[in-house]
């Protein structure tokens, strides 16, 4: 019998590691789409045929009207990103062939034996004669990477680029995931009125963009763009059951609730999802860093904390001076957030960012945000709605499940279960202390260049210089003029009126037309110091 159940068990662990296998090897979807385009010819068509990749890629998507990538969006033509319910695969095309990006379908997909996402890109092309062919591009093309990766990472690491909760401006479902104020009516089951109910949020919404440097002014004109959204978002679903849109849309498959115009929170449910994967690909960067054997389950208890910016982390502390120390250290103003009554601070992903940059990583891409330090979530820049903390902690016990018992590398018991979360916590840290000496060069280098990057004429910049680079170093970004900012004495032989000229579009009182960059992604104290940066470096360049 017992030789039976042996049997059994190797038997089922053989299946077990073919599936595990089979699952590693499967062609990605990317390929599948392409030999699909290859067959047809056509988008329209593709798009047709998505059940055979993935049956839920036509239920799952949001709709961008106003988009910052190489596709282009319209309330008419958006930008639609197709997702897999797990968001290991997304789909994106626009509507209208004078948009950019028209002939091409954009994808981004999540290995999760590697926990890596990999971009890919699919163009239908013809000739003067009418022959049609399909390009398939390498993994992680460089115009691709170039927005999903930041520049201060080594080697090739992309992220998705999607606002965390509860701000996704220029997609229908921009505010809590709802398509502008006029749709919080149904949330409040008739409760308030419809005038109330948009003025209470006009009022919650007005003290969140203020602690994020939005003036009433911008704050007005996002108020008449949210009331515009909510109006073509409606106006949109009445073309799509007229069947008047472009073809390429007809392929959604809405819940009937948006077919209603009743406000499913899209934007949110995308958030959820893809922020669960990229939460696999911050656990894998975590994992990879040497120093996380040690402090594994000091994290663990970072992220299980309630109220992880005060009493938890003051407990956690026996001497108050090392809280001081890594406080100090921690000083990565970009991702903070004053919390208010109406928006409170959440601080679940504040604590991976005290955590680790306190040791001199540089955290930037790890979280979802558009390089903007979040300054548009309710809360963290790392997750999706409701509390992202709790999904941070599910994905990383499943890759680590919570252990009973931890003993130390020298085999001493470190704590059991009857030790309380924060006494485990304190040892945990404790032992990482001790250990600490390891790394302390390693880490006092990381604390000196963590907020720098360095350019190819040799200079250390402001991280924040980095958009720059971006988006006109060659091949530039959507049309960017070629500017040799990653080269300093280039730059400084266009001439001080070209100096000038930064500075002016730097500037906080540059119209929104000329403003650099277009988007939201720096705040104009980076901007600021991005123009002491040249001031100084010309000045040093021109005296020598």
């Amino acid at each position: 019998m017992g030789r039976y159940i042996v049997c059994v068990l190797c038997f089922l662990l053989v299946i077990q590691a073919r599936a595990q296998i089979q699952s590693e090897v499967a062609t990605p979807l990317s390929e599948k789409l392409y030999e699909i385009l290859q067959q047809e010819k056509s988008i329209e068509k593709t798009l047709w045929r998505l059940d055979e990749i993935d049956p839920t890629l036509r239920n799952n998507f949001v709709l961008v009207y106003r988009s910052q990538s190489a596709q282009e969006g319209s309330f008419r033509n958006p930008r639609a990103l197709l997702y897999t319910k797990s968001a290991n695969f997304v789909l994106t095309f626009n509507g209208h062939p004078s948009q950019r990006g028209y002939s091409n379908l954009e994808m981004l997909e999540f290995n999760a034996a590697t926990s890596r996402f990999v971009l890919r890109d699919l163009k239908l092309s013809s000739d003067a004669l009418g022959n049609k062919t399909v390009t398939f591009s390498e993994k992680n093309p460089q115009n691709c990477v170039k927005c999903h990766q930041a520049v201060t990472r080594v080697g090739v690491d992309p992220k998705p680029n999607w606002e965390p909760h509860q701000h996704w401006f220029g997609v229908y479902g921009s505010l809590d995931g709802l398509a502008g104020y006029a749709n919080w009516f149904y949330k409040r089951n008739n409760d308030q009125s419809l005038e109330e109910i948009v003025n209470l949020q006009r009022a919650t919404e007005l003290d969140n963009l203020n602690q994020n440097s939005k003036s009433v002014a911008e704050h007005n004109k996002i108020d008449k763009e949210l009331t515009v959204e909510a109006q073509e978002y409606a106006a949109f679903w009445d073309a799509f059951a007229n069947k008047t849109l472009a073809e390429r849309y007809l392929v959604l498959r809405p819940r009937e609730s948006v077919l209603l115009k009743f406000p499913e929170p899209l934007t949110a449910y995308f958030s959820r999802a893809i922020s669960e994967r990229n939460y696999e690909r911050v656990i894998r960067i975590i994992s990879e860093i040497p120093e996380f054997k040690y402090n594994k389950e000091f994290l663990r208890y970072c992220l299980q904390s309630v109220n992880f910016g005060g009493a938890d982390k003051q407990g956690l502390f026996v001497d108050s001076t090392d809280q001081v120390t890594w406080n100090n250290q921690y000083t990565k103003s970009r991702f903070r957030k004053t919390p208010t009554a109406a928006v409170p601070r959440d601080n679940d992903g504040t604590c991976i960012e005290w955590v680790f940059e306190a040791m001199g990583y540089n955290t930037s891409d790890w979280s979802v945000d558009f390089f903007s330090g979040a300054r548009f979530s309710k809360s963290s820049r790392f997750g999706g709605p409701d509390y992202p903390k709790t999904d941070f902690l599910k994905v990383f016990s499943e890759k680590y499940p919570k252990p009973q018992t931890v003993y130390t590398e020298e085999g001493t018991l470190l704590f059991d279960s009857h030790d309380s979360p924060l006494l485990k916590s304190q040892k945990a840290f404790s032992y990482y202390q001790s250990k600490s000496h390891l790394f302390r060069e390693d880490e006092k280098q990381r604390l000196e260049g963590r907020d720098y990057i360095l350019l190819a004429s040799g200079e250390k910049a402001p991280e924040a210089y980095g958009h720059c680079i971006r988006c006109h170093a060659q091949p530039q970004l959507l049309g960017a003029p070629a500017i040799p900012f990653q080269n300093l004495s280039e730059l400084n032989a266009l001439g001080p009126e070209n100096l000038e000229k930064i500075k002016n579009r730097l500037s906080a009182n540059v119209s929104d037309a000329l403003k650099m960059p277009p988007d939201a992604v720096m705040s104009q104290n980076e901007k600021d110091q991005i123009v002491k940066f040249l001031e100084q470096s010309f000045q040093s360049i021109n005296s020598n």
